[in-house]
């Protein structure tokens, strides 16, 4: 009798692609699952199952259940793993960024310093400056110390830190306030013994060297003045050749000066008349003064730079905190040497000429006066500093370990003259701070003026 079945299939995967292993037995291409039939031709009976090589397999899936399984768990952990590790990034005390990229436990701030100047105070050098500063953390932005805005302060040269800070006006409320900082000045006034800061041509602050006082006097400082009573609509400074004070215009646009030594206020004609006052009626106000500045030339035809400096001074009757006309002084010295008349008394050279680039002259007073100038005009050449006493010569020549592209402030305190300069850094330009010691020219380096640095909160 010929054996007729069904279709043969596995009985563990319905696949009907086997191999006959045997009599009667079959093994499933797709599972591997071996199979017999019975001799009744109708049953099919499951002998073992068992995992083998895929290549024997046409459809073979070689993940298995467990195998399957163990993958789904390692899925599992591998995203516990990752989200633990982002968690420990961003809020761990000692590693974690906030959005603006400060870490949690800092402030990274950006300053922008818009004016800034040396003062001295006590023998102590320090840097009074006006910035823009903005905090760059979100988890600190409603707290009150922290507010993104204007401020007027004092930094120590050597630590950089704030000995003294004003908050001005917040970002939201700077332009409503009319605080624009491209009708902002600062000058330190010798007669009035104080820096002034004018903020957007219409606020006025002082900053007294003598206390670190700083204050507002917009509104005090015309006291007693009745044409301005009524306020001001803009403010500045005149001209240094001019003096010591301030253009102001009352608020119908009429011109006033103002001399705060004196607290003399003066029209448009009384100030040009003052101005040209011969000494015998400056009623004993007055001083002789002496104003130094560099003259400088080409070494030969052929150079493209100025490679030779020499320092010339005028020096004149001063009016003590009123009116002067340096440039009118200084155009009668050269053009009529022999009669300057009015206040000038001497101008002419007060050395012989140097060599040296880039000439500057970053501090003079009555006693001492800085010059510094590059040896060549190389991109990596060191910047010489000289000193030199009004009366007796070189004192020292000294280099710093720099290409000093500009002398932005100098002050002399105690036994040290200090210079903000700045220097070519490979991340960009820096306010370097040098103090020469006057006697031996000793160098010492104070704290960088940077404009952006981070903080541990309070």
């Amino acid at each position: 009798m010929t054996k007729k079945i069904k279709p043969i299939k596995c009985p563990q995967c319905g696949s009907e692609k086997y191999d006959e292993i045997g009599e009667e037995k079959f093994r499933c291409r797709n599972c591997g699952t071996e199979f017999f039939l019975d001799n009744d031709d109708i049953n099919i009976n499951v002998n073992h199952h068992y995992n083998f090589d895929s290549g024997q397999a046409d459809n073979y899936n070689p993940f298995g259940a467990e195998r399957k399984k163990f993958i789904a768990i390692a899925v599992v952990l591998s995203f516990l793993f990752l989200f633990v590790i982002i968690k420990q990034l961003l809020f761990s005390s000692s590693n974690s960024y906030d959005y603006l990229g400060s870490k949690a436990d800092s402030i990274t701030v950006d300053e922008n310093y818009e004016q800034y100047a040396l003062l001295s105070h006590k023998n102590k050098a320090y840097i009074v400056y006006f910035s823009h500063r903005n905090y760059l953390s979100y988890k600190y932005e409603d707290n009150p110390k922290y507010v993104n805005g204007y401020y007027i302060g004092l930094r120590d040269v050597k630590t950089g830190e704030i000995v003294n800070e004003k908050f001005l006006v917040s970002n939201e409320n700077a332009d409503k306030q009319g605080y624009r900082e491209n009708k902002t000045d600062l000058q330190y006034f010798y007669q009035a013994k104080k820096f002034y800061l004018i903020v957007g041509g219409h606020y006025v602050y002082s900053i007294d060297p003598a206390n670190l006082e700083i204050k507002n006097i917009t509104k005090s400082m015309f006291e007693g003045k009745k044409v301005m009573e009524s306020g001001f609509s803009k403010i500045d400074f005149i001209d240094k050749d001019n003096g010591e004070g301030f253009l102001v215009n009352d608020t119908k646009a009429v011109p006033y000066y103002y001399f705060p030594a004196t607290n003399r206020l003066y029209d448009d004609a009384a100030f040009s008349y003052a101005c040209m006052l011969p000494p015998s009626e400056l009623n004993g106000e007055m001083r002789d003064s002496t104003t130094y500045f560099l003259k400088l030339y080409k070494s030969n035809a052929n150079s493209n730079e100025d490679g030779l400096l020499q320092l010339w001074h005028l020096s004149f009757v001063f009016h003590n905190g009123d009116p002067q006309e340096l440039d009118d002084y200084l155009y009668r010295s050269r053009i009529f040497p022999e009669n300057m008349g009015y206040r000038a008394l001497s101008f002419g050279p007060s050395t012989d000429k140097i060599e040296g680039f880039n000439g500057a002259l970053p501090f003079a007073d009555n006693q001492y006066i800085l010059l510094s100038f590059n040896p060549n005009v190389t991109a990596n050449s060191n910047t010489i500093y000289q000193l030199r006493s009004t009366r007796d010569g070189v004192l020292w020549t000294k280099a710093v370990p720099a290409n000093v592209k500009c002398n932005e402030c100098a002050v002399r305190s105690g036994n040290k003259i200090w210079v903000m300069c700045r220097t070519d850094a490979s991340n960009g330009y820096h306010k370097t701070l040098y103090g020469f010691d006057i006697k031996t020219g000793q160098v010492e380096r104070g704290k960088d003026v940077i404009d952006r640095y981070s903080f541990k909160p309070e």
